[in-house]
């Protein structure tokens, strides 16, 4: 299918970038002077204003998701630089995020501190497809390898997701949004503060006729989700506080499976349950000298397939149980050490494995440190040791330099990554697959380069970083000597991804705003080019703000990606999206609110063989009391 919105949108879009402002959503591309100050968590560990940080970084905000009124998580990442996503389908089917070029697998996703990739699945990729944006603050996607502050899984990047703290007079709200495909979400939550006790909580049901997932039957496939997300704080004393975080999400996802010869079935089912689960303390001494965080967590998935004619129900159940404790010693003006160890347990459990597990401990040092408040560089190191294949040592520089005179940042960094083998490819017992105890970890080394260059002020700002990241080890199913024998895990590819993320944002007026980013990405690797699949080599994304009038917001916002391969060699055709969103304060206790997805109807593929949809209108009111 050819992609039928032509490249001019996009040529408009950039257009728009030399009358408009620097947006919000973005920290690491030199944006207008508040955000420049964005607090952001995910890349020392330690809570510091974005500027000071030497790796690539984005933070999408509460404010972003709200002018874009996108519905899940999934869609606010692909605003990000370097992020590319593919679902499978429509609303709930698995969805896959690709952090420069990487696997999902290869990407650490954090709910508040809590490891949340999933145990059960092959490369223990976290499936973003039942995540909405319910009750958070802000999403940290942090780029590049970032296993010595966060162990397994973070070879290619961390996506750090945070909910919201509860602040000021308590309120409470009611939600209601209705659209296209028999769509609707009723979502109702409460937060705030009394004395020394914060807390944000939110409740939602969505519910949606979908549309058909594949291209074998016409039968449209539903999805429902029920959503609590919640975070309780007390501060006991000024130095003292304790905070507890839920999410509980069930889903009941209809999907197009195969029967017992192997024929295509539409009469699929998954239903799907994922919590996580973190109590937090943090304690500061000596005058704010030393503080410390102690954290335990866990993360449960658990994935039923049923209806699936002439073949047994089947499940996938993973469990991951962290703690942490971390210090940090605020040194001098010039450096601020941070010392930690965590552990954390994986579990598996399905209907052919009986429960197997593994562990891993670990310890982390960090050095920050600040120059002349111009030069700030972060220097870090770890070492993993895991029962089942024994220790592996990280380390990572990261780097940021600001000339002064001439609104210029430079930046830099080098970091090694590591991710263990799953327990589904060490003990997988069925007809696709044996596992292999023996598997080797992955690993990865990589390096960033970039300039931000602040043009006219904060009117306008440019910037590119160029990545470079290696693979060695890498896991693939190799299949069996005949018809009969099941396949095996081993290790026998390496892969590289390199390419360059760039930037323009300008801001004449304070009604308007915007900002175009491209990303160019060159994947290899060494066996069957499965590394390029579904990755785009050319990706945009382009967002403008408009604010006519105090109360009302209308915000466009879209994507260009590029042609992919898919497996068996199949092209996908390159494609755009245009989507518009608006929302008007009738007062200060009502909002309506309204958005059109796939504004131009634009026939594209994300994944070979499923269906993606057309155009579609939603609107909702939003009360406050």
């Amino acid at each position: 299918m050819k992609s039928r919105i032509p490249h001019a949108i996009v040529a408009g879009l950039s257009i728009c970038l030399t009358a408009s402002s620097v947006m919000s959503q973005h920290d690491d591309a030199g944006q207008a002077e508040h955000d420049v100050h964005q607090i952001t968590v995910t890349a020392t560990r330690l809570e510091m204003p974005s500027d000071r940080v030497g790796s690539s970084i984005t933070t999408i905000t509460a404010d972003d998701l709200e002018r874009t009124r996108v519905r899940d998580v999934q869609d606010a990442l692909r605003m990000a630089p370097g992020v590319a996503v593919a679902r499978s389908g429509g609303p709930g089917q698995t969805s896959s995020v690709f952090v420069r070029g990487a696997p999902g697998g290869f990407t650490q996703v954090l709910v508040d501190g809590v490891k949340v990739n999933d145990p059960s699945g092959i490369g223990t990729a976290f499936d973003f497809g039942n995540f909405n944006v319910d009750n958070i603050e802000r999403i940290e996607v942090l780029r590049g390898p970032q296993s010595t502050l966060y162990g397994s899984d973070a070879m290619a990047g961390v996506i750090n997701i945070i909910t919201r703290k509860g602040e000021g007079e308590p309120s409470s709200f009611v939600d209601v949004e209705a659209g296209s495909y028999e769509t609707w979400k009723v979502t109702a939550g409460s937060s705030g503060d009394i004395d020394r006790f914060d807390y944000s909580v939110t409740l939602s049901h969505f519910d949606t006729g979908g549309i058909p997932a594949t291209d074998q039957f016409d039968e449209r496939d539903g999805y429902r989700n029920n959503t609590l997300s919640s975070r309780v704080g007390y501060q006991f004393t000024d130095e003292v506080s304790l905070s507890l975080i839920t999410r509980y999400s069930d889903s009941d996802i209809s999907f197009d499976a195969f029967d017992a010869f192997g024929m295509p079935t539409d009469e699929g089912r998954i239903e799907k349950e994922e919590l996580f689960l973190r109590a937090e303390t943090d304690l500061t001494l000596m005058d704010g000298f030393w503080s410390q965080k102690l954290g335990v967590g866990h993360a449960r998935h658990r994935r039923d397939f049923l209806e699936q004619p002439g073949q047994p129900d089947d499940f996938f159940e993973g469990d991951v149980t962290t703690a942490d404790w971390q210090h940090n010693l605020y040194w001098s003006e010039m450096h601020t050490f941070t010392l930690g160890a965590d552990w954390e347990r994986n579990k598996i459990e399905t209907r052919t494995i009986d429960s197997e597990d593994m562990h891993t401990l670990g310890f982390f040092a960090q050095d920050h440190i600040s120059v002349a408040d111009r030069w700030f560089t972060t220097l870090g190191a770890r070492l993993d040791d895991n029962n089942r294949f024994g220790s592996e040592t990280t380390y990572r520089a990261a780097s940021a330099y600001h000339l002064l005179e001439t609104g210029t940042k430079f930046k830099a960094s080098y970091g090694t990554g590591f991710k263990a083998p799953s327990l589904f490819e060490m003990f997988a017992d069925d007809a696709f697959a044996a596992g292999n105890p023996d598997l080797d970890p992955q690993t990865s080394r990589g390096w960033d380069a970039g300039i931000e260059q602040a043009v006219i002020g904060e009117h306008l700002s440019v910037g590119a970083t160029y990545f470079d990241i290696k693979y060695d080890d890498l896991i693939a199913w190799v299949p069996g000597p005949d018809m009969m024998s099941p396949g095996t895990f081993r290790n026998i590819n390496s892969a590289r991804s390199k390419g360059v993320e760039t930037f323009i944002a300008s801001r004449p007026a304070e009604f308007i705003s915007a900002r175009l980013d491209y990303t160019y990405l060159d994947n290899s690797d060494d066996a069957d080019g499965s590394f390029e699949f579904r990755r785009p080599s050319d990706l945009f994304a382009a967002r403008v703000d408009i604010m006519p009038m105090d109360r009302l917001s209308v915000t466009l916002h879209g994507q260009y990606v590029g042609s992919r391969t898919d497996f068996g060699d199949e092209r996908l055709d390159a494609y755009t999206l245009v989507h518009l969103a608006a929302s008007y304060e009738v007062s200060r206790a009502l909002t309506v609110y309204g958005r059109v997805e796939n504004l131009f109807d634009e026939d594209y593929v994300e994944v070979a063989g499923f269906r993606t949809p057309g155009i579609a209108g939603y609107a909702g009111v939003r009360a406050t009391f």
